[in-house]
């Protein structure tokens, strides 16, 4: 998965100085950042698309029986067109990913799956 997030919008948000940092530290940035783009994506239970990766034939998107989500949430985001709710998701798991946390401390936290309640996509039992 490409992370939804710039590069300049991951640095910005662990508080980094870009210029400073080695390319395997960016990489790792980056890498992270692929990492919480898709923790959140799977989350939401939205497909996952690689890079410029076109769905396959067989992907049922909610748009396809309810008319009445908005295309913005039924069609795969890219770093543009990502919900700013999401890209804010995205950039609180990436700190806790860059941070290290331990297996005390839940990657989604109560706060952070309140925020994106909306946006899932409801199970079927």
């Amino acid at each position: 998965m490409t992370a939804l997030v710039s590069q300049a919008e991951a640095v910005a948000q662990l508080r980094l100085n870009e210029a400073a940092l080695t390319a395997a530290q960016l990489a790792d940035v980056m890498f992270k950042a692929d990492q919480a783009s898709a923790i959140i994506v799977d989350y939401l239970k939205r497909p996952f698309i690689e890079g410029d990766e076109v769905p396959p034939a067989g992907v049922i998107r909610t748009s396809d029986f309810e008319p009445s989500v908005p295309p913005a949430l039924a069609e795969p985001w890219t770093p543009e067109t990502v919900p700013v709710l999401v890209k804010a998701a995205i950039l609180i798991v990436l700190t806790s990913l860059y941070d290290g946390r331990t297996g005390d401390d839940p990657l989604l936290s109560d706060q952070l799956t309140g925020i994106l309640h909306r946006l899932r996509d409801p199970a079927l039992a």
